[in-house]
């Protein structure tokens, strides 16, 4: 039975039309994944509609949904098309703005990544497909570069979905954006309180892009339809009803449980609720000082808001903080400072990967840290577009705390991969700014050992600047000196 989507970014409230007023919901998924480690490919999934002076806007939340009809005299919308005009020759568009009812759901895909990608999208509608399914799908077709497949219906956690998977049958360049795949959706006019209640109150469409990088994308033999099932096939298998990205995922369950395992001085995180306990204790005064963070799991915080922990100065964090080897994808911070961390004062972050991120500050923005009086080592950041005041991949700010701090803050062996990093002040691959005592990739051992980025791109002020460890600060190691390969 479902109980609670993970991931769950928009919900459309549907009313039925008769008597009644049954109350459903429309929920939408939003995901991408990058096939292997070594694809690097990163999208965003961007959902839009019209607003009433035809601007797109971010789709609405709490939008009423009727039966759809057609005209002043309320003609039902039926799937054959009989009786509304489906411009089916012409699939690129909407459909009429006489069709009462049909709601604008534009999704498309903007490349984020260095290079060149192929990128498909999945539908999960509950209910199913077809002549038989209550939810209506209207979407693009090969005249906007999109196929478009219905493999049947699967189910999905117990409930059942009709799966279709369109893809983008040409190179989506670095910085562009596909037409949308799906266009508008709409509730079929047979749809009463009755259907609804076979739904259990809920209605649900699911949507994920997946993406990996092309091949190169000036060779325009290599890269048509062919090439492009060639490559995606080969990063997420065949798109078949049971190879589609749902399947043996678990995706309605209840609310994880925030509580975390806290044993003398360690205290053992295992979820992506565990670690937003965690930030929400650090953010109400406790800094963990003598404590150690164990993180037991890789962690997916799906894109939503994160609040960093240790939010602000007034509330560091100045524990330890082990990440043990694993991996937290998905960060996406907006925040007077942006980071997993927000301020760090004594305090240290270990053997931590961090994949997927996107951040957006006023102040230092920084994948692991805003903001470091303490030490990083040994942490890994991919797939990043990180903006702010001051901005660096791995830290915004690095600074001393007034003892001995050249041994005490420090970043050292951070690696770096396919990273945007935007400042106003100072952009670095590796730190925003270094205090002045501070040396990169000295770990106060005097064993130095540089940190290493490749396919870094820095801008200040909107302009390209030459890619360099830090900003600003004069004790980064020379990048040219950088010899360690980054796996």
């Amino acid at each position: 039975m479902k109980k609670f989507l993970l991931a769950v970014l928009s919900v459309l409230l549907i009313a039925s039309a008769s008597a009644g007023g049954t109350i459903a919901y429309l929920s939408t998924q939003e995901g991408y994944a990058t096939g292997n480690s070594t694809a690097n490919a990163r999208v965003k999934q961007i959902e839009q509609a019209r607003n009433s002076v035809g601007q797109l806007v971010t789709f609405a939340q709490g939008q009423q949904v009727f039966p759809a009809v057609y005209g002043a005299n309320g003609i039902a919308l039926e799937e054959d098309g009989n009786k509304w005009p489906v411009p089916n020759d012409k699939a690129w568009q909407i459909l009429d703005t006489n069709t009462l009812g049909v709601h604008d759901k534009f999704v498309t895909v903007e490349n984020k990544s260095r290079n060149g990608v192929y990128v498909r999208n999945w539908f999960a509608v509950e209910g199913g497909v077809g002549e038989k399914g209550l939810v209506h799908l209207f979407c693009n077709g090969a005249e906007q570069g999109w196929s478009y497949a219905e493999l049947g219906n699967a189910e999905i956690d117990g409930v059942t979905y009709g799966i279709v998977v369109m893809t983008y049958e040409k190179v989506l360049e670095k910085g562009k954006t596909t037409p949308p795949s799906l266009k508008q959706f709409y509730l079929d006019c047979r749809a009463g309180n009755f259907e609804i209640a076979s739904f259990n109150g809920v209605i649900d469409i699911l949507v994920i892009t997946q993406a990996t990088n092309a091949v190169d994308s000036t060779d325009t033999q290599s890269n048509g339809p062919s090439q492009v099932y060639s490559m995606l096939d080969a990063a997420f298998g065949e798109p078949k009803l049971d190879n589609n990205p749902w399947n043996g995922r678990n995706l309605w369950e209840k609310e994880q449980d925030s509580s975390y395992a806290e044993e003398g001085n360690v205290i053992t995180v295992s979820t992506a609720e565990q670690l937003a306990a965690v930030a929400e204790r650090v953010n109400g005064g406790d800094s963990l000082a003598g404590k150690t963070v164990y993180l037991a799991n890789d962690i997916d915080l799906r894109n939503e808001s994160w609040t960093p922990i240790g939010s602000s100065v007034d509330t560091p964090f100045a524990g330890t903080f082990d990440g043990n080897g694993k991996t937290v994808y998905h960060l996406n911070v907006k925040n007077a400072a942006a980071g997993l961390f927000g301020y760090i004062v004594n305090g240290s972050v270990s053997d931590l990967n961090v994949d997927q991120v996107e951040l957006e500050a006023a102040g230092p923005a920084g994948a692991i840290a805003a903001y470091l009086n303490g030490s990083i080592s040994d942490c890994s950041v991919t797939n990043a577009e990180i903006k702010g005041e001051t901005a660096g991949a791995v830290a915004g700010i690095t600074a001393g705390n007034g003892i001995d701090y050249s041994d005490l803050t420090y970043i050292h062996s951070a690696k770096v991969r396919d990273a945007i990093v935007s400042a106003a002040k100072y952009a670095g691959a590796v730190a925003g700014e270094c205090g002045s005592s501070v040396q990169l990739g000295y770990d106060g051992s005097m064993s130095v050992k540089a940190n290493a980025f490749v396919d870094v791109d820095l801008e200040v002020n909107g302009s390209p600047v030459a890619t360099v460890e830090a900003g600003h600060g004069t004790n980064a190691i020379d990048p040219a000196a950088i010899t360690e390969p980054i796996e």
